[in-house]
């Protein structure tokens, strides 16, 4: 087995060897032969009728007739269209499979942390704690209300900004849970700030394909700058 193709099935590439494997994939029928092949041995996902059909389309395509003379034209172009629908298939599969894993695993992490927010001890009840204590009680859209009252008054105030994404994000509210994220993330001067790995969170739980890209880019900015979050996003990229 070529090693690329190991280290695919594996899930041991990175994203710019994934990006250079697809470039080589079509270049290289031999190549995208021999990957979906294993890809089908494998079984990477669940068995549809539509693959089933791509499966019948790329045996037409490796047969050859019997008494060995040249496919005519219409055969031959039948292949290339053939072996077109394998790389999409595979492209398909590698990112949609990638795309639901780093949501699954986002997830994962929102139910481990992001349940219950530490109280902060003070003589006096100031809004952020009043904040904290409605999102610990399960009313985010209390908690957001006040991060927002906070914000209009103290622009840029950290915690509010990072309690008021969590609230928003609990209310499925994305768009504005990116932007206080987002926010929060621009903010160069704190130490340990968390904002762009919350952000990719955001992202990953919209869902869409625009924002899974941008979330997949944000993620590696965690690691490439060794912001918060880092260790927990190489776990995910399955990076040392």
């Amino acid at each position: 087995m070529d090693k690329r193709i190991e280290a695919f099935l594996n899930n041991e590439l990175s994203e710019q060897e994934l990006q250079l494997l697809e470039e080589q994939l079509k270049a290289d029928k031999s190549l995208a032969e021999e990957l979906a092949f294993y890809l089908s041995v494998k079984k990477l996902a669940a068995r549809s009728p539509r693959e089933d059909r791509l499966q019948d389309r790329h045996r037409e395509w490796t047969q050859m007739p019997k008494n060995g003379q040249a496919r005519p034209l219409g055969k031959w172009i039948a292949s290339v269209a053939a072996a077109i629908i394998v790389l999409i298939g595979v492209v398909w599969l590698l990112n949609t499979n990638r795309g639901t894993d780093l949501r699954v695993e986002s997830s994962r992490y929102m139910a481990d942390h992001f349940q219950t927010l530490s109280v902060q001890m003070s003589a006096e009840q100031d809004s952020l704690q009043m904040a904290i204590s409605a999102y610990n009680a399960d009313r985010p859209a209390e908690t957001l209300a006040i991060c927002e009252h906070i914000l209009a008054g103290q622009p840029g105030h950290s915690e509010a900004q990072r309690i008021g994404g969590l609230a928003a994000l609990r209310l499925k509210d994305y768009d504005k849970a990116i932007r206080l994220f987002t926010e929060l993330g621009d903010n160069t001067s704190l130490f340990g700030n968390p904002g762009r790995f919350y952000e990719a969170i955001a992202r990953l739980q919209e869902g869409s394909e625009a924002n899974r890209k941008q979330a997949e880019l944000r993620l590696h900015e965690v690691i490439d700058q060794d912001l918060e979050g880092k260790k927990e996003v190489q776990k995910w990229l399955n990076q040392p």
